[in-house]
Order: C-alpha cells, then sequence, then structure tokens
C-alpha cells in the first residue's frame, strides 16, 4: 500500500515467496506487504525468505496463525525482521503465529516526532502463544526487539504470555529479548502494565519474566538480603516492585532460634536498579522466595 487505502485491510490464506531467496538474508530487499493505515487482520499466511514479512505502521491489528521464516547459506547468518510495527501504541495482538529464524521488532520510525515521549508509550500489544523458533543463528540473537528513536521512552501495556521459545541445530542464545539503543533508549522507571510470564525457553541461557521468580538463601544470619533479578528482567527493566516475599522453612536467628517476622523490600537497587533489599528487623537465616516486577503501579 502506497497511501492511506489499506485501512481495515484483510491479509487471509496467502502465501509470499521471495525472489531473491538465493541471497543471503541482509542483502535481500523483499517485503511480503505493508500497511500504513489502521484495524489490518493478517491471518494465516506464509511468508518464505523474505527480508520481511510484513511492516505495519497502523494500530488495531490482528496478526493470527501466520507462518514465516527466512534461511540462506550462512551458519550463523545474520537474520532481520519478520515483522515491523511501526506505532508506539500499537494496539495489536500477535497470537498462534510460527515465527522461524525471524524476530519481531517495534519501533517509532514513523512518527513525525520520534523524540517526543510528552503522552505516547510504547506499548499496548499483546504477544501470546506464539512459537519462536531459530536455528543458523548466533548466540546474540533475540526474538522480540524495541528500537526507540529518541530517548526517555516508556513501556505501558505489554503482555507477552504462553510462548515458546527453542532453538535447534545446535544453536544457543543469550535470551529471547534485546532493546537496541543506536538511536535511543527508555526510561524504565515508568514501566506500566508490563507481563511476560508463562513461555518456555529451550536452548536459551536466560529465561526472562516479570513477575520473576527469585529464591535467596542465606547461611549465617543477616539484616540486610540481596536479590539479584539483573538475570530476569525483560528489556534490561528495572526491578520496581515486589509482589510477595515468603519463607520456605524456619527463619532462625544467629543463636538457631526461629524468628516470625515479616521483612520490607527496597526495590530499584544496585546500578543497574535490577536489585531488590529485603530488611528484616532481627539478623536471620534461610530462604525465602520472591516475586520480583518490572512495573511500577498506576
Amino acid at each position: 500500500s502506497p497511501g492511506d487505502a489499506c485501512q481495515g485491510i484483510t491479509i487471509d490464506h496467502c502465501e509470499f515467496l521471495a525472489a531473491d531467496a538465493a541471497e543471503l538474508v541482509q542483502n535481500r530487499t523483499s517485503v511480503g506487504f505493508n500497511v500504513n493505515k489502521n484495524d489490518a487482520k493478517i491471518r494465516h499466511c506464509r511468508g518464505i525468505n523474505l527480508k520481511h514479512f510484513g511492516v505495519l505502521s497502523g494500530n488495531g491489528n490482528l496478526i493470527l496463525g501466520n507462518h514465516f521464516w527466512q534461511l540462506d547459506d550462512a551458519d550463523p547468518g545474520e537474520r532481520t525482521a519478520g515483522l515491523i510495527l511501526t506505532d508506539r501504541q500499537s494496539k495489536t495482538t500477535i497470537t498462534g503465529n510460527y515465527i522461524d529464524t525471524m524476530f519481531i521488532e517495534f519501533t517509532n520510525e514513523h512518527a513525525p516526532d520520534a523524540t517526543d515521549t510528552s503522552n505516547i508509550a510504547f506499548g499496548q500489544v499483546s504477544i501470546v502463544g506464539n512459537i519462536f523458533t531459530a536455528t543458523q543463528v548466533a548466540d546474540w540473537y533475540k526474538f522480540i526487539v524495541w528500537a526507540p528513536m529518541g530517548n526517555n521512552h516508556r513501556h505501558e501495556g505489554i503482555n507477552v504470555m504462553g510462548n515458546t521459545f527453542q532453538l535447534f541445530g545446535g544453536s544457543v542464545i543469550d535470551r529471547v529479548d534485546d532493546v537496541d539503543t543506536s538511536l535511543g533508549n527508555f526510561n524504565y522507571a515508568e514501566t506500566i502494565d508490563f507481563v511476560w510470564e508463562g513461555n518456555s525457553y529451550g536452548n536459551v541461557r536466560t529465561s526472562t519474566a516479570s513477575p520473576a521468580l527469585l529464591e535467596a538463601t542465606r547461611s549465617s544470619a543477616s539484616n540486610n538480603w540481596a536479590a539479584d533479578a539483573s538475570e530476569k528482567m525483560p528489556l534490561g527493566c528495572h526491578a520496581l516492585g515486589v509482589d510477595n516475599v515468603t519463607a520456605h522453612g524456619p527463619l532462625r536467628n544467629g543463636s538457631g532460634g526461629v524468628v516470625y517476622e515479616t521483612p520490607y523490600v527496597t526495590p530499584a537497587q544496585g546500578p543497574t536498579n535490577q536489585r531488590v533489599d529485603v530488611r528484616w528487623a532481627t539478623a536471620v537465616e534461610g530462604t525465602v522466595q520472591l516475586k520480583i516486577r518490572a512495573d511500577r503501579p498506576v
């Protein structure tokens, strides 16, 4: 679509084949479709060896049950986004898709003023129940990427739930999520309504989550326990809140006596604001589990 006539377009049961499939991925120019207006329905399509399956700059999109993938002769090779969404508040659901050796990218490259962070947050998107898989990728490869232009953007209204992330063919990656900070970044202290849970990870070194379940154990009594969530917070988010702190087994003081006490927490600690300190009135030892969140109350 070169203009606005794609308002409400439905693309259903189509197959997109790349004319440049013999090229390395980074040299391809093929795009399955682009949409410039709102309310697109992209359903049950296939995209084979395209550089990008689809680019959507409108909001109100339903992306359901599609299968798109890319490969070339490089192992590992450079990989590109299958879906690119360029409306910060995309009001989009991405559900039940099969995304193979491609990724999803969120950016604001079509905004009239990409540095305007006054009202519009990145968000209003749900990524639910998809299969993400890849082969012939380097360990820095990611499946879900935010690429903001301009600084001090924020996340609001993001749900990443019930997805399966699986690498095969010998590929192992560090994590599934990333922020491309080459042109901008986020103010993580302002993250609101951010849920990343119930996903499964195969051949991924770090399984991110929010709320993230962590366990903290102390073998000697202390008033201050540190719980480091840096390996768990998606997108490098801050540890802004704690749902609960639950003792597993008795907490004991330095003399071995059982202590019945409720702690308080101080979130967003440390140089990256990804540590939570659990503080006790009495120095105790034992084990607790915490659920740490990347978002703050509204």
